[in-house]
This record gives C-alpha cells, sequence and structure tokens, in this order.
C-alpha cells in the first residue's frame, strides 16, 4: 500500500498538463481594409473559431513591418510587394489571405500639379524597398523620371501632410485618413495607384514555420476574417462604430478610406488565388522590379508564396 501511494504521489508530481500555445500575434496598422480584423477580434469570432489570436496595433505601417522584421509578431496585415521582399530575403513567408486591391485609394500628393514636375525635388516614401518605394518609382517611370531625378525622403504616410507644410518634401505617398487632410490643406492628388492596375494587393502575411507548424490556427483565422469581412458587409453601421473605435478614428474619416479599395470575400478571395491573371502579372511585376534593382537574387515562385490551400478548404466547406 505504501510502495502504490509513493508511485501514485510520484505520478502526481511529475504529471505536467497540456501547454496551452501562444497566442498569434499580427501586425496591423491604419488601412481600411484591414479594419474587419478588429471585428473578429471584439466580436470574439477568433475565439468562437479556437484560435487565440493578439493584434499588435500601430497607426504606422512600418511598425508592423518592424515587428515582423525583428519576429516579435508571427504576421502582418500587409502588401504582396512586401511579402515577396521578406520572403525572398530573410523571412520565408506566406500569404494566406487577400484583402483588398488599391484602386484610387494609395496615392501621391504634393505641392505640384503633376508627376513631371518632380525632378530635384524630394518625395517621401515610407521605408526603402517597400511596397512604398516600389509604388512612387513606378509611378514616376510612367512619367520618364528615375530615382536619380529626385530625393527620397522616409516619411510616415500618416505624416506626410506635416512634411508638406514644414518643406521636408514636396510629394509624397499617403492614404486615408491622412489623403482628406493634405487636401483641405491646398494640396494636390498627382499619382493614385489606380494608374498602375494590381501594384498594390494588401493581404494577410503569415511567417512560413508558424503556417507549417500551426496550420490549423492559420486557417482559423483565415476564417474568422472571412466571417468578419462577412459582418462588416452585413452590419455596416455597426462593423464602422467597432472598427472605428478600435482604430481610434472618425467613422467618416474610415468611411473615406473604403474609397478607392476593393475588398475581398471568401469568393474572391479563391478566384485571386486559383483563377485570376492580374495578381500573377502584379507578382510577376512586383518581382521583376527587384531583380533590376538587385534586392533579390532571382524570380520567386508565385506557389510558394502564395498559399491559397486555406481558402480552398473554406470554399469546398472544409
Amino acid at each position: 500500500m505504501a510502495i502504490a501511494l509513493i508511485v501514485g504521489l510520484l505520478a502526481i508530481s511529475t504529471f505536467k498538463p497540456h501547454q496551452e500555445q501562444e497566442p498569434i500575434k499580427l501586425g496591423i496598422s491604419l488601412w481600411a481594409g484591414y479594419s474587419h480584423a478588429f471585428l473578429a477580434q471584439e466580436l470574439g469570432i477568433f475565439k468562437k473559431n479556437g484560435v487565440d489570436v493578439q493584434l499588435i496595433y500601430s497607426e504606422d505601417y512600418p511598425v508592423s513591418q518592424t515587428l515582423y522584421e525583428n519576429q516579435k509578431v508571427d504576421g502582418f496585415f500587409g502588401t504582396i510587394t512586401d511579402a515577396i521582399y521578406y520572403d525572398s530575403t530573410s523571412h520565408p513567408s506566406k500569404i494566406v489571405y487577400i484583402i483588398d486591391y488599391s484602386n484610387t485609394a494609395d496615392v501621391i500628393v504634393g505641392n505640384i500639379k503633376s508627376l513631371d514636375e518632380m525632378k530635384g525635388k524630394t518625395i517621401g516614401v515610407e521605408k526603402i524597398n517597400s511596397f512604398s518605394n516600389i509604388f512612387v518609382l513606378a509611378a514616376l517611370e510612367k512619367y520618364g523620371l528615375t530615382e536619380d531625378d529626385v530625393f527620397f525622403k522616409l516619411v510616415n504616410a500618416h505624416q506626410v501632410t506635416n512634411a508638406l507644410i514644414d518643406g521636408t518634401i514636396d510629394a509624397g505617398h499617403t492614404w486615408e485618413p491622412t489623403t482628406t487632410d493634405a487636401l483641405n490643406h491646398g494640396y494636390n492628388i498627382v499619382f493614385s495607384a489606380g494608374e498602375i492596375p494590381g501594384i498594390i494587393t494588401d493581404a494577410l502575411i503569415i511567417d512560413e514555420n508558424v503556417v507549417e507548424k500551426r496550420p490549423d490556427d492559420v486557417k482559423n483565422i483565415v476564417k474568422s476574417l472571412v466571417e468578419a469581412q462577412e459582418y462588416r458587409d452585413l452590419y455596416r453601421e455597426k462593423a464602422l462604430e467597432i472598427m472605428s473605435r478600435a482604430q481610434n478614428v472618425t467613422i467618416s474619416n474610415l468611411e473615406n478610406g473604403f474609397v478607392g479599395i476593393q475588398t475581398m470575400d471568401l469568393a474572391g478571395n479563391y478566384n485571386t488565388f486559383y483563377n485570376s491573371t492580374e495578381i500573377k502579372e502584379s507578382f510577376e511585376f512586383i518581382s521583376n522590379f527587384y531583380l533590376k534593382r538587385g534586392q533579390i537574387s532571382e524570380i520567386p515562385k508565385f506557389d510558394e508564396i502564395m498559399e491559397g490551400r486555406f481558402i480552398k478548404e473554406l470554399a469546398n466547406g472544409k
């Protein structure tokens, strides 16, 4: 009896309960298209689908990038441009969910009337070799200018109006609510993403290791975002209230942010991953841009970065 009791006590003392996994941390910034992630959080959709997600919010997009670069988050809401760059350099990454296409939402605003006036002047971008940098370079190229014709200044998108006012830059890349702010101060929109269709595509980008080790959690994140997007479109007024509060912006400013972007539902995601030629053309354009600049050594494979299996399973009711 004594031996049995001792064995039992040893078993109890050495038993280790199942350790809960860490929440998946996602960097997110101020962009209307990303906003339904806050619905998934605030309405308990992530929790309902059995996944623990922590949204790390900052107004400025480069903060999310830096967190991802330093592996402080498992993924972030960003652009396919930056996914290609990270995957091709030092951070294997997967695009698991397409959020939107920017048509006229991403713009260059300035104290000029046309981009062909930019020679010898200073233009603001968020980060070198980022989607912001490529967007501006591609825009300049359409007006016969190269990066050698202008000076670049690192300016966060939501600081562009201030930088224009204090004369730090002559033009800069931004989006809402800063676009409206810049226009209210008398500056002009001189270029929009719609002039280069598909160049700015927003997506959820997740570390490849996380996708491999926690595929069920990643799938449930995608499922939750799809459900949150459906809620946003069905209950627009209530959704705007929740999303604006979570990002500390006015409902009016958030509504303005949706102007000029094409958001993606489940069917749109499936089509983008498996049927769209536009996304592949954009992927190739961006990859070639990086290759020509020597930022990557080879063109990445579309199917190795675009991880559509979660969308495919959800579209098939699995």
